[in-house]
């Protein structure tokens, strides 16, 4: 038997504040494993303003909270913002993948990466 996967979406924020398109889901976190072994891939987004952004690990009602420690991920536990590092193209298993020229640097920005959506339905009623 081979890796057991787990993808976590939600809806799109960058959409929000349009009504038409405010239920698209996009991936944010895929987490495969195998016996003891876990992979946690984080799906970053591109922003307006330059930055990569990446959404809450937030389980749904039929997930298995057992799948993994979810406690122990390093993503997830709340959005996070990044500034936009140099990307290099790899590519893995025939996917085209961009990563961090610089790993160490962007994981550095971890600790202060916490991220905060605005509400932006609620900021459009207010100044209507």
């Amino acid at each position: 038997m081979g890796f057991q996967c787990l993808k976590i979406e939600s809806k799109d924020p960058r959409l929000d504040w349009i009504d038409s398109l405010s239920g698209t889901e996009i991936p944010l976190h895929y987490i495969c494993k195998l016996a003891s072994h876990a992979i946690h891939l984080v799906v970053f987004h591109e922003r307006s303003g330059n930055y990569l952004w990446h959404g809450h690990l937030r389980l749904k009602r039929h997930m298995d909270r057992k799948f993994v420690p979810f406690r122990k991920l390093q993503f997830g536990r709340y959005p996070g913002a990044f500034d936009r590092p140099e990307l290099q193209q790899i590519t893995v298993d025939g996917l085209d993948v961009l990563i961090p020229k610089d790993p160490m640097h962007f994981l550095e920005e971890l600790p202060h990466s916490r991220f905060i959506e605005c509400r932006y339905k609620e900021a459009r009623a207010f100044f209507q």
